[in-house]
């Protein structure tokens, strides 16, 4: 017989899935930044220093001026459920261990 877990129990087990989804995430952010820098001639490596470290132009190449901020929407994860390739692998990961 299974229990059905409380909803104080699946809070707690929705927080562990949260921080593991943030940490896919920011592995996937990091190795796409070391993929493009790779593929550019840049080699080094993807940590918390790595802006201090990389020369960052104001400027495009079309020499319009970079704004002074990013935009608030590169600092959101994707929606819960979205589509795209990488969502679907983290599902089918998620369900061949839960079996």
């Amino acid at each position: 017989m299974v229990t059905v877990p409380g909803v104080a129990e699946e809070d707690r087990r929705q927080l562990h899935r949260n921080l593991k989804d943030l940490k896919r995430h920011r592995t996937e952010c990091g190795n796409r930044t070391l993929g493009l820098l790779t593929s550019q001639g840049i080699a080094t490596v993807v940590d918390a220093t790595i802006r201090e470290r990389l020369p960052i132009s104001s400027r495009f190449r079309d020499n319009r001026r970079r704004p002074a901020r990013r935009s608030p929407r590169a600092h959101r994860l994707p929606a819960a459920g979205g589509g795209g390739a990488g969502a679907a692998r983290g599902r089918a990961q998620r369900s061949s261990t839960d079996q």
